[in-house]
């Protein structure tokens, strides 16, 4: 009786770890860090959880995710199937607000492939880590950019 308990105790020891794993994590990496410190950012410290999705093209015609990849160079459909971190923090020294802002950066596994900028009081779409808007980066007004992102990518 000892032994089957010991066994479903560890069963469910070991199914919290791995259950916890997957879902994301308050730990950000060391790689988004420096990355984001190349590109002009400073004072930047990890903030709120990491969030790790499986990309796909349902998941990128959705609002906000779409938008957020249309502001990336990286080409999305590269990374179908793969585990994406987004990994969340606060930095200084945006090219688009004063004082501190949300930087977000796009990971798969430690490789930085782009990010975005959320402004106090601004949008969940934000700007590129260049601080462009999404109708800046593409070059087509919003509605045309949409209709192009749906139709290559799903919806």
């Amino acid at each position: 009786m000892k032994r089957i308990r010991w066994a479903m105790t560890l069963i469910v020891v070991a199914a919290i770890l791995l259950g916890g794993c997957s879902g994301g994590g308050t730990e950000g990496s060391p790689e988004a860090a420096a990355y984001l410190e190349s590109k002009g950012y400073q004072n930047v410290r990890q903030e709120g959880r990491v969030v790790r999705y499986v990309i796909n093209g349902r998941l990128l015609s959705k609002s906000p995710t779409m938008e957020q990849w249309g502001l990336q160079d990286a080409d999305p459909s590269a990374y179908f199937g793969q585990t994406i971190a987004i990994e969340r923090y606060v930095a200084t020294g945006s090219p688009v607000g004063e004082g501190e802002v949300s930087v977000s950066v796009f990971m798969s596994g430690d490789k930085p492939l782009g990010g975005f900028v959320n402004v106090p009081g601004g949008d969940e779409v934000g700007y590129s880590l260049d601080g462009k808007t999404l109708e800046e980066v593409s070059g087509k007004p919003y509605e045309a950019w949409k209709q192009d992102w749906l139709a290559k990518y799903g919806g």
